[in-house]
């Protein structure tokens, strides 16, 4: 039987068991920084996932050079190399994508900004036709493109919500809910917090945030 190990995903959670090969090809996808912790399981230390591979193999996935960090010399623990810069570069990549898995961190993220953006536009020209404000003659020629941006603005909140049931190991159809109000809302919040699938499953690799 092969070796198993745990990571620390970007939100601090540890994830896993999985085996290395894994860990090495979820890097080299760019999911796992090579500074990412990684522990050997039962009762190893945590350790910088590159301490755990060859130092000819230890490369960036955005090609940028990482030298091998020193050894752990106690105290503070390493802090992995994973910005929120990159890791929005992650989320982008797969934006409108409805085939794969995200994790609860990438969620929060999406919908912290995205979720907010699509109700500040649902919710302006509303607003804004209820009499509270007087509306320049041009602004109200602009309304009309709020219908234009919100089914843009839907489309990655979707996608990344698909994606999260996948995670659980539910179908997309489950989105379905949507349409039943309170009740099918709760569902689908309980299942978008539901704790991720260890492994592969049906839908693909695991999310590694």
């Amino acid at each position: 039987m092969s070796d198993l190990y745990e990571y620390q995903a970007i939100d601090g959670s540890s994830k896993g068991p999985v085996s290395l090969v894994l860990l090495i090809q979820a890097r080299n996808h760019g999911r796992l920084s090579n500074r990412t912790l990684v522990r050997k399981l039962p009762d190893g230390g945590w350790q910088p996932l590159s301490s755990f591979i060859p130092y000819m193999t230890v490369m960036d996935a955005d090609m940028e050079e990482s030298a091998m960090p020193e050894p752990e010399t106690g105290g503070e623990p390493a802090i992995p190399a994973w910005t929120r810069k990159k890791y929005w570069t992650r989320i982008i990549k797969g934006w409108c994508s409805f085939e794969g898995r995200a994790g609860k961190q990438e969620m929060r993220e999406v919908y912290s900004t995205m979720g907010i953006a699509w109700l500040v536009v649902a919710g302006v020209p509303s607003i804004m036709k209820s009499g509270f404000f007087s509306v320049s003659p041009l602004l109200e020629l602009l309304f009309p493109l709020a219908y234009v941006v919100l089914p843009v603005l839907f489309l990655p909140l979707a996608a990344t919500m698909v994606r999260r049931l996948h995670d659980v190991g539910k179908s997309g159809l489950f989105l379905i809910w949507l349409a039943v109000p309170v009740a099918g809302w709760l569902l689908l919040l309980y299942l978008c917090y539901g704790e991720s699938l260890p492994g592969e499953n049906k839908y693909g690799d695991p999310p590694w945030s």
